[in-house]
C-alpha cells in the first residue's frame, strides 16, 4: 500500500469509529516498513532526524498516526527520547496532534521540550504522574543561621501548558497540582475534556474549576480531597457537563442526592 493508500484507508476507518482496525494497519505498517511508518506521520523530518528516532525504537518513543485528529501522535517513553525531540524541535514540522509523555519521563526536561515543539496545532496532551506541582515548600539556608522558606513549583512547565491554546483534551492525573494549578491551566479556551484526577486539590482547588476552561464538556476529578462544598460548587457551576468524575472523594449522602437531581450527562459518585 502507498502512501496515498494508507492515507485514504486510515480516514475511511476514522470516519467509521474503528479504532482497533486503525491501530492494527498503523502498527502492521510501522512493524514492515518503520522508516516509510515515521515518513508518513512526520513528512517534513530530515533524514538525519528519521534515523535518529527510528535508533531509539519504539521502547524509546512510539510515533504513530492519530485516530482522534489528523496528524501525529508522539508518545515519549524514555528521558533520552525526550532529550532527543528536544533538539530536533521545529524539525519535527507542524503535524503533532497528540502528545503523551509516560509516567515518569517529564520530570525534568518537559518545560524546554514543550517549548521547542512545534506545538501549534496540539490538541491532545497526556502528562500523568510526572510530578509536575503547583507550589512546594522549600527551606533553604541563609547567612548566620537565618533560613528562608519559599514557595516554588512547576510555574514554567504549568504556563507552558496554558499557552497550548488548541488543547481540547488535556491529562494530567497523578501529579501534585493544586489550586494554583488549576488557576494556572483554567485559561485554555478549548479544552474540553479535563483529567485532574489524583491531584491534591481540595474544596479550594473545585473554587478555582467554578470559573475556568470554558469550553469543558468532560471533568475527571477523582481522588482529589473534594469535599461536600467543592463538589456542590462543580455540580452547580457545570451544569451541563456530558460527564463529571467525582468518585473516591467524601462526598456526603445529602450532597450525592442534591448533585444527582443536576442535568449532568454521567455523574460518577
Amino acid at each position: 500500500m502507498d502512501m496515498l493508500g494508507l492515507q485514504q484507508h486510515l480516514s475511511g476507518l476514522r470516519s467509521q469509529g474503528d479504532r482497533e482496525g486503525f491501530r492494527r494497519l498503523v502498527d502492521a505498517v510501522a512493524g514492515d516498513r518503520p522508516q516509510d511508518s515515521l515518513r508518513f506521520c512526520l513528512p517534513d523530518l530530515r533524514s538525519e532526524d528519521a534515523e535518529l528516532l527510528l535508533d531509539l525504537g519504539d521502547q524509546g518513543l512510539l510515533v504513530r498516526p492519530c485516530f482522534g485528529w489528523p496528524g501525529a501522535v508522539l508518545t515519549v517513553r524514555t528521558t533520552e527520547a525526550l532529550e532527543l525531540l528536544g533538539e530536533i524541535g521545529d524539525g519535527l514540522g507542524p503535524g503533532i496532534s497528540r502528545l503523551v509523555v509516560v509516567p515518569g519521563v517529564g520530570s525534568e526536561g518537559l518545560t524546554e521540550l514543550l517549548a521547542m515543539l512545534p506545538l501549534s496545532g496540539l490538541r491532545s496532551l497526556r502528562v500523568e504522574g510526572n510530578d509536575l506541582r503547583s507550589r512546594q515548600a522549600s527551606v533553604r539556608p541563609g547567612v548566620d543561621n537565618v533560613v528562608h522558606l519559599r514557595f516554588e513549583g512547576d510555574r514554567d512547565v504549568l504556563g507552558a501548558i496554558a499557552a497550548l491554546d488548541t488543547l481540547e483534551d488535556l491529562r494530567v492525573a497523578d501529579n501534585r497540582l493544586g489550586p494554583v494549578g488549576v488557576r494556572v491551566l483554567g485559561a485554555l479556551p478549548a479544552v474540553r475534556r479535563l483529567d485532574l484526577s489524583n491531584n491534591p486539590l481540595g474544596d479550594a482547588g473545585a473554587e478555582r474549576l467554578r470559573g475556568g476552561f470554558p469550553a469543558l464538556v468532560d471533568l475527571r476529578v477523582a481522588g482529589c480531597g473534594i469535599g461536600d462544598h467543592g463538589a456542590e460548587v462543580l455540580g452547580s457551576s457545570r451544569v451541563g457537563l456530558e460527564r463529571l468524575d467525582l468518585r473516591r472523594n467524601s462526598v456526603s449522602e445529602p450532597s450525592r442526592r442534591a448533585l444527582e437531581r443536576l442535568e449532568i450527562g454521567r455523574l460518577l459518585l
